[in-house]
Formats: structure tokens, C-alpha cells, sequence
């Protein structure tokens, strides 16, 4: 009787233990050629998110359960080289910014000029064409970050990268800021990705900052993907662009705006054009709405964005703090015109508007001391 109990509460614990995932999510680390990674895993699920230590932070690979389809869908465009040496050398040369962290700006800086309290600074036009040369992106992507924390709960797995500015290597941009993005895979099969960044300034020096992040959400077309913004609240602008846009031209808002097309409201059309030249969009949209201001009875603190994939049925939602990154940026360009041909939408959450360092629309200014902090990430439905 007394071994039948014990069997009992044995098999008790084991089952309890697998009921709240206690083995279930780990971390673990990995490479890709010569660049280091961190892996958080669920292992019930199959679930992963491959973050580069070594390159920005970028997420290079997520896959999450869906519980309507009951299996691991393929979320974000990786690399695809089947070997590791040229995959990292891919991921290094940071061509389309895949997964990459945007900071301290995102998006471009107009040719690469800026005023900031009265003094005039000049960043490197890394981004260079017949028409256009601007400062695209931030700094950070492809530098080595640290690993400040690494943990695995019941029901997570919770990754903390660090890295500080010093001002002494980023041409244009000369000041002080201390990063930390939090990466967590969480049991309700989502990526979310909190970023902080403090001003450590012991001169009271403000710093100016704003940022984004660059996942390609795969989709089997990009033609029949219908991508539709948040619509519970009070609605988007398109944001105008001199003319050539969104293909040529500048690219840099013009401080006009217009309604955002329908099209990206009602969840219900698709971005048409052909599987190969899908209709180009490279514009960026404005929330009308801060907070829950104007929300009515929907208190939630997220915007939510769709990519639905008709083929597959997969719908991927990417969230970002309502009052944080009323910004977004779609691109419809990758399968058109990279020599990949990534079948992809890039979907960026903005905290603030292209060349906000110019137009101050959304930037924060961070005095000595101060912290912005905000959170976006992935899941699917």
C-alpha cells in the first residue's frame, strides 16, 4: 500500500512538473560560422528564437507554435545559406538589416545632417544612391553586445543583452547611452522584446534617441498577404513623401499627411500585384491615437498589426506599446528586388517618425538620468 502511494505521488509530481513546462524552456548557446548566438527554446512546443550576441542582438531565426494549426510556424525571413561560414558572412555584410535592433535612430537622418541644441552634427551616409544619401539605421547592428542575464522559468525564457555608447565611436552622435533589450519567449508562444535606454550623462548632457526594429515576417506571397494595421482606435496617416516615393525620391517625410488607404485598416485586401513584383510599398504611418485616449472601451496597451498568409492560414501579430511606436514601416520591396528574392514583408514598430531627428515628430529626448523603455514582439494566431 504503502509503494502504491509513493508511485502515486511520484507520478503526481512529474505530472506537475510537466504541466507548468518547469524542464520545458531553456537556453542555450550557439554559432553561426564565427558569430555567437543565444537559443531560447521551448522544448515541449519546438518553439525557438536565435538571437545574434555578436551582430546587434538581431533575431535571426523565430519560430512560434500556433494553437489554431496546432504546429511550429516559421515566423521571421532568416539567412538561408546552407553553410554556416557563408551564412554568417551574409549576416555580417547586414545588407537588408534582417532582425536587426535600429539605435540611437532608425530609419534615415536626411543626408545624413542634424541640428541638435544649437550645434550642427554630421553622421556617416551609409545609405548611397543616385537618389538619395542618407544615415540609415543606428549604430548598433553587428556590434558584439554583452549578455547581462540568461534565465529559464516554468514559463519562459528571458535573455538580457547590454551594450554602451560611449560617444567616442559613433561619428555624429557624440554622447553617452546605455542599452538593454530584453528578449523573452514566453509560454503564451510569443517573442517579446522590451528595449531600455538610459542617459548616464555625469555633465547633465541630453541625448537625443529614437529607435526600431527590422523583422521580415515570412509569408508564402507577398502579393496575396493581406497586412493590416490597428484598428481600435481612431485611425492612421500616410505619411507624404517627395515625389518618386515610395521607389525613388528622398524618402523623407515631408510634414503633410493623408489617410492611410483603406487597405491596411480592414484586414480584408491584399497587397496585390504579381508573386514576383508584388505592389511596392516602402511608407511609413502614423497611429492618431495616444495611450487609450481616444480608445473607447479598449484599454488595451498594445497596437496590434496583422500579416495574414492566406496560403498557410497563419496570421502573425506584431504588438508594440500603444503610446511608444505609433510609427510603423511596411516594405514590400524584398522579393522584387533582393537577389534573395525573400518571400517577406519587412513591418517595423517606430518610436519615431524617418529623419525625426530633423522633424522632432515622436523623439525622445533623454535628460541625464532618464530611461525610455518600450516593448514589441511577435506571435502567432
Amino acid at each position: 500500500m504503502a509503494t502504491a502511494l509513493l508511485l502515486l505521488l511520484l507520478l503526481a509530481l512529474l505530472l506537475s512538473a510537466h504541466s507548468t513546462g518547469a524542464s520545458d524552456f531553456v537556453i542555450v548557446d550557439g554559432t553561426i560560422g564565427d558569430l555567437a548566438t543565444k537559443v531560447l527554446k521551448n522544448n515541449e512546443t519546438g518553439e525557438f528564437a536565435e538571437i545574434v550576441v555578436t551582430s546587434g542582438g538581431r533575431t535571426e531565426a523565430l519560430y512560434l507554435f500556433s494553437r489554431r494549426f496546432g504546429r511550429v510556424h516559421q515566423v521571421l525571413q532568416s539567412h538561408e545559406e546552407s553553410d554556416e561560414n557563408a551564412r554568417a558572412a551574409s549576416i555580417r555584410n547586414n545588407v537588408h538589416w534582417a532582425g536587426c535592433p535600429l539605435l540611437p535612430f532608425a530609419n534615415r537622418i536626411a543626408n545624413g545632417t542634424y541640428t541638435f541644441q544649437g550645434e550642427k552634427y554630421y553622421l556617416p551616409q551609409n545609405e548611397n544612391s543616385s537618389v538619395r544619401s542618407d544615415a540609415l539605421h543606428g549604430f548598433l547592428c553587428n556590434r558584439t553586445l554583452k549578455v547581462v542575464s540568461a534565465t529559464a522559468g516554468n514559463d519562459y525564457a528571458s535573455l538580457t543583452l547590454g551594450y554602451n555608447f560611449t560617444g567616442k565611436d559613433t561619428p555624429g552622435w557624440p554622447w553617452p547611452l546605455s542599452i538593454e533589450i530584453n528578449y523573452a519567449l514566453t509560454a503564451r508562444h510569443s517573442l517579446r522584446i522590451t528595449t531600455r535606454a538610459f542617459n548616464p550623462s555625469s555633465s547633465g548632457q541630453a541625448v537625443p534617441f529614437y529607435h526600431s526594429w527590422h523583422p521580415y515576417i515570412k509569408v508564402s506571397s507577398v502579393a496575396n498577404a493581406i497586412v493590416a494595421f490597428d484598428a481600435s482606435c481612431a485611425g492612421w496617416n500616410h505619411l507624404i513623401m517627395p515625389p518618386g516615393a515610395p521607389r525613388a525620391g528622398s524618402l523623407i517625410p515631408t510634414g503633410k499627411t493623408e489617410a492611410a488607404s483603406k487597405s491596411f485598416i480592414d484586414g480584408k485586401s491584399s497587397i496585390g500585384g504579381t508573386d514576383s513584383k508584388p505592389t511596392y510599398y516602402d511608407d511609413e504611418f502614423k497611429s492618431l491615437a495616444t495611450g487609450t485616449l481616444f480608445c473607447g472601451s479598449n484599454t488595451s496597451s498594445m497596437l496590434e498589426h496583422t500579416v495574414f498568409d492566406p496560403a498557410t492560414k497563419a496570421k502573425v501579430v506584431l504588438f508594440a506599446d500603444r503610446s511608444q511606436y505609433r510609427a510603423v514601416q511596411i516594405f514590400t520591396g524584398a522579393r522584387e528586388t533582393f537577389p534573395e528574392q525573400w518571400s517577406a514583408i519587412a513591418l517595423e514598430p517606430m518610436s519615431a517618425l524617418a529623419d525625426a531627428y530633423n522633424n522632432g515628430d515622436g523623439l525622445t529626448i533623454l535628460s541625464a538620468g532618464e530611461t525610455f523603455q518600450g516593448t514589441f514582439g511577435l506571435r502567432v494566431e
